[in-house]
């Protein structure tokens, strides 16, 4: 049984190209462990699995369906914040086409925001979302977002009133 006192699991949400993997790496150079693309029972285990260990700042990368957002709100009721990263349209496909391993162009990105809200559950997950970081700044300020974030889930896993 894994001691949730003080467990804090943040996990990040949003279209390509918002920032998901960028705030995730950042909590990650914090000392934060980062799940990352993992099936349903795979993300509750691996959190359980890290939790059990003594981590108490988890993240995950992205929530890709309403599933998987159940899943781990239910495994770790009050332990799981969810944050919607978003970005302009123009702005997050101009980040996709400079991503150096699997740059797209704009029709490709475009196509590939279709894709994704049409097949899959990703829209549930940043509706559901308990904080909404907009990401058009400098990287600076969704670390500092993302800290201000961080510092109110600790608050409030610590037994204070949120």
């Amino acid at each position: 049984m894994v001691k949730q006192k003080a467990l804090s699991i943040v996990a990040f949400v949003g279209l390509t190209g918002s920032g998901k993997t960028t705030a995730s790496a950042y909590l990650a150079q914090l000392g934060a462990p980062r799940i990352t693309a993992l099936d349903t029972t795979e993300i509750v285990d691996e959190i359980t699995h890290i939790a059990e260990a003594g981590q108490r700042l988890i993240v995950i990368d992205d929530i890709a369906s309403w599933e998987q957002y159940r899943a781990v709100k239910h495994a770790f009721p009050g332990r799981f914040t969810v944050v919607a990263l978003t970005s302009q349209t123009n702005i997050r496909h101009r980040r996709l086409g400079k991503r150096q391993s699997d740059a797209l162009t704009i029709h490709q990105a475009e196509e590939q925001d279709r894709e994704i809200l049409a097949a899959s559950q990703k829209a549930e997950p940043i509706a559901a979302a308990d904080h909404t970081i907009i990401n058009d700044g400098a990287i600076e300020d969704l670390h500092a977002n993302i800290d201000e974030i961080v510092a109110t889930v600790r608050a409030c896993t610590a037994g204070r009133w949120c």
